[in-house]
């Protein structure tokens, strides 16, 4: 078998792309929720749940929700991380997946007798989950990918967190329009869940070491190919306080809070903002708040196919790659955005906003691939605690951004019909210079190399060793 072909671990690349998509839906599914929460024709239930006397919308209660997804998410990341260096990745998984799952299943029940109480517990449980899941596929694409293809390989299956929104938005417009209404959103979220569970408890395993239907041929080329140290199931004697202290993995932080304040943001209100602004219907609403991350899906498919073709012509160089990127991602980004807000035509600044989001996947090319350069060993360890404390703003961007109501009206709606946009400029603007600071943090503080910390263990064994100590 030739190692260009298609392989076992591609087919484990697309199990562990196909996780993010799957929790990523169950991430997303609030955005198109919390457009149905305010649709005059579907309050029946809701108006109860989360209107006030007055009937308009408890923002704090909206704000809450959106927000408890990552409340809990914050810790899990980082238990994520380190458990993925002591505990079996595959069972983990599975077991996080299904808790998604089965919460996903209850909302629509729990909801309707709760109300918004139980909505909240469950978003809760839904982050602890989802916590869990990039550090482990991060650990996991390590150990089935050799080093060469997981720099070509390892941004398409992240942009399995695109992808997922992208299905939920778009989709969710649609289902919550149906029949079904808004419960079939997450019925349908955790549906495809399902699905997932049964092809990766059958298919999918945390090396090619365990795998039984691998050929010897691949499985020499993966194990000769990937870093020693990754092949470990388990880290013994971890280097917190070189981790950190370790200046590039802060560059990292700052570069994952700019995006996930940008990012969720856009999922959380931006469908609530169309919707009552312009009076669109909800599939409408689902396809141009989804148009954009699916656009980006394609970005990322094709810009690594065209990597792949340097590659095979020996001209690609990963460290040019990672800080080309990235610069495209966060400054063209912070341009567009800076755009969006000095524009006064809903459709220019839409164009800008697609365009803003579509650049800003590069960053898959950029800083989320960095994790692997600066430590395959720790890559799950290290992505977990970035990823867990730069979700400040996946709660602090929608929280800022539902609260400047009171600044720019004097309930919900007259915010939202604001003429002048007063609101949403404001939005951008802090969104585009939280990618204008990312950006430069990446080209002064980031690095492109194996730092100290990953060889730290081996290191340790070693003066052991010369030592004679146990």
């Amino acid at each position: 078998m030739s190692m260009g072909k298609l392989g076992v671990r591609h087919v484990q690349g697309v199990l562990l792309s196909t996780a993010l998509v799957v929790t990523h839906m169950q991430l997303g599914n609030i955005g198109i929720a919390v457009v149905i929460i305010t649709h005059d024709d579907q309050l029946s239930e809701w108006k109860r749940i989360f209107y006030t006397p007055r009937a308009d919308p408890n923002v704090d209660k909206v704000s809450l929700i959106t927000g408890s997804f990552f409340y809990s998410q914050m810790i899990c990341s980082i238990l994520g991380g380190y458990l993925s260096t002591k505990i079996n990745n595959k069972i983990l998984l599975l077991t996080v997946t299904c808790i998604g799952v089965m919460t996903s299943y209850l909302t629509p029940t729990l909801v309707t007798f709760f109300e918004w109480k139980a909505f909240f517990f469950v978003r809760l449980v839904q982050g602890a989950a989802q916590g869990f899941v990039k550090p482990l596929v991060y650990n996991m694409a390590a150990r089935w990918l050799p080093t060469s293809e997981m720099r070509l390989m390892g941004p398409g299956i992240i942009c399995g967190l695109y992808m997922g929104m992208c299905f939920m938005l778009m989709m969710g417009g649609y289902l919550g329009a149906g029949k079904g209404g808004w419960a079939s959103i997450f019925y349908f979220s955790a549906n495809c869940g399902l699905l997932w569970i049964i092809a990766f408890y059958g298919l999918g395993f945390v090396s090619p070491n365990d795998c039984f239907y691998i050929s010897d041929l691949e499985k020499d080329h993966i194990n000769n190919n990937v870093p020693r140290s990754v092949l470990k199931p388990y880290r013994h004697n971890i280097p917190w306080k070189m981790i950190f202290t370790n200046i590039p993995l802060f560059a990292l932080l700052i570069c994952h809070f700019a995006n996930n304040w940008a990012l969720h943001c856009f999922i959380k209100i931006m469908p609530l903002y169309l919707q009552q602004k312009n009076n669109l219907e909800l599939h409408q609403t689902g396809i141009i708040c989804g148009s954009p991350f699916m656009l980006s899906c394609f970005n990322v498919y094709a810009t690594t196919a065209f990597f792949h073709y340097l590659w095979r012509r020996g001209q690609l160089n990963h460290v040019v790659v990672r800080h080309v990127c990235n610069a495209i991602a966060q400054f063209g980004a912070a341009y567009c955005f800076m755009l969006c807000s000095a524009s006064e035509s809903l459709v220019l600044t839409l164009v800008f906003h697609h365009l803003g989001l579509i650049l800003s996947a590069f960053q898959l090319f950029g800083f989320y691939m960095n994790f692997y350069d600066l430590s395959p060993t720790y890559v799950g360890l290290t992505s977990g605690i970035v990823g867990g404390i730069a979700n400040v703003g996946s709660v602090v961007g929608p929280h800022f951004t539902l609260k400047m109501y009171n600044q720019y009206g004097t309930n919900f709606h007259e915010w939202l019909a604001d003429r002048e946009f007063k609101g949403w400029r404001l939005a951008y603007d802090i969104v585009s210079l939280n990618y204008f600071i990312a950006g430069t943090a990446f080209m002064f503080l980031g690095e492109v190399k194996e730092q100290p910390f990953d060889k730290s263990e081996e290191t340790s064994i070693i003066k052991r060793v010369k030592l004679n100590l146990p």
